[in-house]
């Protein structure tokens, strides 16, 4: 998700980059580990039973920790895009797929109704991300990739920029408030 509450927009310059949207009410330790919930119950092709259930329960409090041994980290411990869509997308879709046509029997609501995003940004394309959304990106043009982003606040999100300003940095709130 985009800091503050802010939208942004993002043009490729040069080269492809692999975009995942999240609409927004997608449980951020799903979008980390690729979890159903918070029981633990596995993904489709998870293996399944009590072992599976503690060992999926253990991967996403390790991810929403942001622990340095979760699936979506490399293993010197840092953060890794590509392991994230190698690793942890497939298990998004899977589990997405099984709660939208009936494969698991009490996914949460959440899930059953979970809108993910999928696409190429193609080079001398934009992509806009509203607030709210979680998103993650790969480049995957061999070579480098150029992109040209910005974040803004619009009359659509400014209410929840301000609050999060507010809390994050609140003299710039003040002085924004002032202006406005």
């Amino acid at each position: 998700m985009d800091p503050l509450g802010t939208s942004a927009w993002n043009a490729s310059v040069h080269g492809r980059k692999w975009w995942v949207l999240f609409a927004p009410g997608t449980p951020e330790d799903f979008i980390k580990a690729g979890i159903v919930d918070a029981g633990g119950e596995p993904g489709r092709d998870a293996p399944h039973g009590a072992a599976a259930a503690s060992s999926a329960a253990e991967e996403l409090a390790s991810a929403a920790k942001g622990d340095k041994d979760s699936e979506a980290h490399a293993p010197d411990g840092t953060p890794s895009a590509s392991r994230w869509f190698i690793r942890v997308l497939p298990k998004i879709r899977a589990a997405v797929h099984a709660a939208q046509s009936g494969d698991l029997p009490g996914a949460p609501a959440w899930l059953r109704e979970a809108r993910v995003f999928e696409f190429i940004q193609e080079e001398g394309a934009t992509v806009f991300v509203p607030s709210g959304w979680h998103h993650a990106v790969l480049n995957v043009s061999p070579g480098a990739t150029v992109a040209v982003t910005q974040n803004f606040a619009s009359p659509t999100n400014l209410p929840v920029v301000l609050a999060a300003l507010e809390k994050e940095h609140p003299e710039m709130a003040l002085a924004l408030r002032a202006k406005l």
